[in-house]
């Protein structure tokens, strides 16, 4: 069996290709720093990887010296080959890197596999450089890095239905995960998956609040789970002078929309 083993946050491009010979992905949870908006929920990851365990980082896991971890992970899966990134560290403190682990692996007839820093049309592929152009907006550039449209999950609950007074109700998102890093406010071209069917969607990211224009929907969703995927940038949140001049902003906004599908 071979195991991928890491944190795999956003299981971006240089995630895939460190998982994509492997026979089950083992995924650190919950991330190692607390503090971390997450790109990818757990919930999103086993949606993601399909093949997915969990090593659950308990105070007692934490204290697991490199090679007990090695030892724990033989007893359980027997792998014959370990696959990492190049930046793996492992055991007590982060002490265990790659050049560890080859000397682990050597002890108790493992392979290990280490791979490269991944490079996309000439960026280097990192989560933390996917995280960045997230809370820039640049919504397109973290999409490419990805390999996939970044998503927001949640369920739909009762809003101030004020976008149904200007003629485009929308579906107000609570998040499942609060950990879940939300974007730069704006208003985003996008596209959103409810019950199970795919809309063109006007998402809109401001005052703590995650709202989508579903085009082609009329109905009610209350409760229901939704999925949005930021496709593309449109604009900033702006303050208009009256209702009449958002209505018109608003219009023009479904309109781009509309012209891209």
């Amino acid at each position: 069996m071979k195991i991928a083993i890491g944190v795999f946050d956003g299981v971006h491009r240089g995630h895939q290709k460190v998982i994509e010979k492997a026979h089950l992905v083992l995924t650190i949870t919950p991330h190692l720093n607390p503090d971390i908006e997450l790109l990818t929920t757990p919930a999103e990851k086993k949606d993601l990887l399909g093949n997915l365990a969990e090593f659950k980082f308990t105070p007692r896991r934490a204290r697991l010296t490199p090679e007990n971890f090695i030892v724990w992970l033989k007893q359980k899966y027997n792998p014959a080959e370990i696959i990492v990134g190049h930046d793996f560290h492992f055991g007590w403190q982060r002490q265990g890197n790659v050049a560890t682990l080859r000397k682990l692996g050597q002890k108790y007839k493992i392979a290990v596999t280490e791979i490269s820093e991944y490079v996309y049309h000439k960026e280097t592929v990192r989560s933390s450089t996917i995280r960045a152009y997230l809370y820039d907006g640049q919504i397109t550039q973290a999409n490419k890095l990805l390999g996939r449209d970044y998503q927001l999950n949640g369920k739909v609950i009762r809003g101030k239905r004020f976008g149904r007074k200007l003629g485009a109700p929308t579906i107000n998102l609570r998040l499942d995960c609060p950990q879940k890093l939300v974007p730069h406010d704006g208003v985003y071209r996008g596209e959103a998956i409810v019950r199970s069917k795919l809309y063109p969607a006007a998402i809109f990211i401001g005052r703590n609040a995650i709202e989508a224009h579903l085009l082609g929907f009329t109905g009610n969703l209350y409760g229901q789970k939704a999925t949005l995927f930021l496709q593309e940038y449109l604009r900033p949140i702006i303050k208009f002078k009256n209702s009449n001049d958002l209505q018109k902003q608003i219009q023009k906004d479904l309109r781009k929309i509309k012209a891209s599908h």
